[in-house]
């Protein structure tokens, strides 16, 4: 009698789904950046003769954007977490947020943090980290209205921007046709969405904890755009502060449609287009958001791995 063939040789074209999405990420991020080579051949002069008093500027900002997004959970949940520890977590997520697109890998890892730590369920938690994001909301635009008020925009631009809206509309009303199609979606969905109104209910219960939330959710916001004014510092870019609002909103844009982790590439050239119609030198705007990058999204992802270890370890998770 004949056996079988082994098959283990089959383990060589089975793909994970996480190995499939970076390979899928590399592949855009290569469409994207390919042909902005040039500009960046030219840019890198720019960035390699960098202020580096500027860029220790643009790391302490984004130590900020940490504390500011600890005290945003330690002040939205209705429970005592401890600083460090949350600290810790938030900072883990520049290492998770690498893996997903969209902010995803940020919002499941706080989900098990605060499944564990605050002794909420997992709906609750995944509801309460969703709040986190719709207060992040608010106040990011607080920001750009005040910024309206002290500043003007010098950007010029062609871009249809009503189109753009429009598809980005269709993009998430198809997206939402096909979830509430699929049963199980759907009855995850109501779920959600009814935990979602009794988390806010009682966030409006405690207008001073929602006021502080606010506040901090405000705080990384301007952490990221003091960032990026002194990246753009350190290259010789000097953008008003509403030019750096509406490029940090281009960014934040295709950071949530991108299907590329981080939105790598995407995140780049909406940038680099907003400062580029503000009348900067295309060269100078490709090294101003390099470096923007670098600091803010490769350069965390070492401590952030480290913080990931150190929380699974010390079962935070």
């Amino acid at each position: 009698m004949i056996k079988k063939a082994p098959e283990h040789h089959l383990q060589l074209f089975r793909l994970k789904k996480s190995t499939i999405l970076q390979l899928v990420a590399l592949a855009l991020a290569i469409i994207v950046l390919v042909p902005q080579f040039d500009e960046f051949t030219n840019s890198w002069k720019f960035i390699t003769d960098a202020k580096l008093s500027w860029l220790v500027l643009s790391l302490i900002g984004m130590v900020f954007s940490l504390v500011f997004a600890t005290l945003v959970y330690v002040t939205l949940i209705p429970h005592n977490l401890p600083f460090r520890r949350t600290s810790l977590i938030q900072m883990a997520t520049f290492f998770t947020n690498r893996l997903l697109p969209s902010g995803l890998g940020g919002i499941g890892f706080n989900t098990l943090y605060l499944t564990k730590q605050a002794s909420l369920s997992r709906t609750e938690s995944a509801v309460y980290a969703t709040a986190n994001n719709l207060i992040g909301f608010i106040a990011f635009f607080i920001c750009v209205g005040l910024s309206t008020l002290v500043t003007d925009s010098n950007i010029e631009t062609d871009l249809p921007l009503k189109n753009i809206f429009l598809v980005l509309g269709a993009l998430l009303l198809v997206a939402s046709l096909i979830s509430l199609t699929i049963k199980k979606v759907q009855k995850k969905l109501i779920d959600f969405v009814g935990h979602l109104f009794g988390v806010i209910l009682t966030i409006i219960r405690h207008p001073k904890r929602l006021t502080l939330a606010i506040l901090s959710s405000m705080g990384i916001t301007a952490s990221f755009v003091i960032v990026l004014w002194a990246t753009s510092k350190s290259v010789g870019v000097d953008l008003s502060l509403l030019d750096l609002f509406i490029a940090f909103i281009a960014g934040n844009t295709a950071l949530s449609v991108s299907p590329t982790p981080g939105g790598i590439g995407a995140v780049e050239a909406a940038i680099t287009a907003v400062i580029i119609s503000a009348g900067v030198d295309p060269s100078l705007a490709l090294a101003s958001v390099v470096l923007f990058r670098l600091v803010s999204y490769w350069l965390p992802i070492i401590p952030g791995y480290i913080a990931f270890r150190i929380a699974v370890k010390r079962s935070y998770v």
